[in-house]
């Protein structure tokens, strides 16, 4: 219980609006397929997509920070679409997260919901075949751009136990047709 108001505080702190990207790049490593792309050779193709802003909270449950391992793991997403907002939740097996990028496509992939069981797309109305690409915002200073490039998670360990929780904050998710 502790931690779900330490979650749902962390989730009050976080800044929840950035605007619309001109562009998006790419960086780091490991992204898999959910994330913005470098495909091209320069800048990923995102202009005037729309994108759905928000931030999250990780635990981790038995962690082991040297190799990204995890017996499983809870998030809890609170997403901003046009005049809608939403908290999702979604629970990930037994995985690694060597990256932060990993841990969001992982994130993704789990199908979060809301409350009522609805999924992003379906809260959002958005096309059930829309791809959702994470893209982690880095540098707010170039209005003209959101840079996706490669982040850490800062992990902090819950006291007492195996497990350790991340925020991700910054997040943009850009909708594609």
């Amino acid at each position: 219980m502790r931690l779900a108001k330490l979650a749902l505080t962390v989730l009050g702190i976080v800044s929840l609006v950035f605007g619309f990207a001109l562009d998006g790049r790419a960086g780091g490593g490991g992204e898999g397929n959910c994330t913005v792309t470098n495909d091209n050779g320069g800048t990923a193709v995102v202009n005037g997509k729309p994108t759905i802003v928000g931030s999250g909270v990780l635990e981790m449950f038995d962690f082991n920070p040297s190799t990204g391992a995890v017996s499983g793991a809870d998030a809890t997403l609170t997403l901003s679409f046009k005049t809608i907002t939403g908290i999702f939740r979604a629970h990930i097996g037994a995985t690694s997260f060597p990256t932060p990028e990993k841990a969001g496509c992982d994130i993704l992939a789990a199908g979060p919901t809301d409350a009522t069981g609805a999924t992003i797309r379906q809260v959002f109305g958005l096309d059930p075949t829309a791809q959702l690409k994470l893209c982690f915002v880095t540098d707010t200073k170039k209005p003209d751009k959101i840079l996706c490039q490669s982040i850490t998670f800062e992990n902090n360990q819950v006291p007492g136990t195996p497990n350790y929780s991340a925020a991700m904050n910054k997040l943009v998710i850009f909708v594609l047709q």
